[in-house]
């Protein structure tokens, strides 16, 4: 599995999907995990991981670890895996059946949408596991899986609406007002600063992007912006120290089974724009602060 792992994955997934693996071989010996694999000639050519845990009074399955040969993809492997761990997550008798699935990983994230899987929320988490979501979180590595997402096995009946644009992108302007404000504390910064600290906050979330959504557009893509809890509340925490985490949340597509295609133009157009309106809007931010300076040392003097 290890090597499995390290040829299929980059460095930093290749150790969280390790310490995945280990923890459901941990659940195997009380049977409260097992991992299902593909095989091609004697060698693995597909994994998908399955646990369940406790969680305040639900019995919640995860189905974890997913991971196809990189050179074997759309052959019909990851469906495979992905049917026999719903039907052992099922014959345990969970409540609750979620994933966590990056949201640039479109095979993965459209699978699941197909499967009747959504977007399951924070207020919905804390709504049926109470404080216990923490616990989910950490054993999901979920502060730290930057754009992942918790999806949740739903009837088709019963798909909760994903929360809007404006209320996200409101969150991520609180979240990152926020970890400036920390930040400006710690580095003594005066009172008066922390005005501009909010408008700096939310000039640079919408500037950066409204110039993917408006890219996306462009190309006839429809995009979204979606704030990412875990990040603020992880970054929120190291700017206590003085660290920051810069994961307050990205545009995504839209439509569903839409696929991110390496190499593709308007990909990477959609996706450069944003980071090069922020380098004009923080050399503008820049001048404009010399210039402040330069206008008070004068008024001093």
């Amino acid at each position: 599995m290890r090597d499995f792992y390290g040829k299929n994955l980059g460095i930093i997934n290749t150790i969280i999907f390790n310490l995945s693996f280990s923890d459901v071989l941990k659940n195997m010996r009380c049977a409260m995990g097992t991992t299902f694999i593909a095989a091609k000639a004697d060698s693995i050519v597909g994994s998908f991981s399955v646990k369940v845990q406790n969680y305040r009074e639900n019995r919640v399955g995860f189905i974890d670890a997913i991971v196809t040969d990189r050179y074997l993809r759309g052959q019909g492997i990851g469906t495979s895996l992905f049917d026999a761990c719903l039907k052992w997550l099922q014959d345990q008798s969970c409540d609750i059946i979620v994933a966590t699935v990056d949201r640039y990983n479109s095979p993965s994230w459209n699978l699941f949408l197909r499967n009747n899987f959504w977007i399951y929320e924070t207020k919905d988490q804390i709504k049926e596991l109470g404080w216990t979501f923490l616990r989910l979180w950490l054993a999901e590595f979920y502060f730290i899986a930057i754009g992942v997402f918790f999806l949740r096995k739903r009837s088709e009946k019963n798909q909760p609406k994903e929360t809007g644009q404006p209320l996200n992108l409101l969150t991520a302007w609180i979240g990152l007002t926020l970890i400036v404000s920390v930040l400006g504390l710690r580095s003594g910064a005066e009172p008066i600063i922390y005005p501009f600290l909010v408008a700096v906050a939310a000039v640079s979330i919408l500037v950066h992007e409204a110039a993917h959504i408006l890219a996306s557009k462009h190309y006839g893509v429809e995009a979204v912006f979606k704030a990412w809890d875990s990040g603020l509340l992880f970054s929120l925490f190291l700017s206590v120290f003085g660290a920051v985490f810069p994961a307050y949340g990205s545009t995504y597509m839209k439509q569903r089974d839409w696929r991110y295609e390496a190499g593709s133009r308007r990909i990477g157009i959609i996706y450069a724009v944003g980071p090069i309106v922020s380098l004009i809007l923080s050399a503008l931010f820049l001048t404009l602060s010399m210039n402040t300076s330069s206008l008070s040392i004068k008024r001093v003097m």
